[in-house]
C-alpha cells in the first residue's frame, strides 16, 4: 500500500503557496451577506408588505444551511484544505477525507 509521500511530493523549485486566506475571507463574507439580505427581505415582506410567506422561511434556511457549509470549510482550513497536497500531514488526511465527504454531500443534495 503506498503511502502519501510515495505519490505527493513537491516539484522542484516550489513555493510555498496557499489559499487559505481567500477561503476564510469567502467563509466570512458570504454568510454575512446572505443573513443581511434575508434580514433586510423579511423586514420588508413583514413591514411593508404586511406578512412572511414561506419562501422566506425557506430563505432563512438556507442561509442557515450556509452557514454551517461555511463552518465546515473553516474546519478544513486548519486540516489542509485550501494547501497543496504535499503539504498535508499523513496523520491529517482521515479528517480531510471527512471535510471533502460533507462537500460532496452538500453537493449532491443541495
Amino acid at each position: 500500500m503506498s503511502t502519501l509521500q510515495d505519490w505527493a511530493t513537491a516539484p522542484p523549485g516550489y513555493v510555498h503557496e496557499t489559499q487559505v486566506p481567500l477561503i476564510t475571507a469567502f467563509c466570512i463574507t458570504f454568510p454575512i451577506m446572505a443573513f443581511m439580505f434575508v434580514g433586510l427581505r423579511f423586514y420588508v415582506r413583514s413591514y411593508i408588505l404586511g406578512g412572511l410567506g414561506a419562501d422566506d422561511w425557506l430563505a432563512l434556511m438556507g442561509a442557515l444551511c450556509m452557514t454551517g457549509l461555511t463552518a465546515v470549510t473553516m474546519w478544513g482550513t486548519t486540516i489542509g484544505y485550501g494547501t497543496h497536497i504535499w503539504e498535508i500531514k499523513e496523520s491529517l488526511m482521515q479528517e480531510l477525507k471527512t471535510v471533502c465527504s460533507l462537500h460532496c454531500w452538500h453537493k449532491m443534495f443541495n
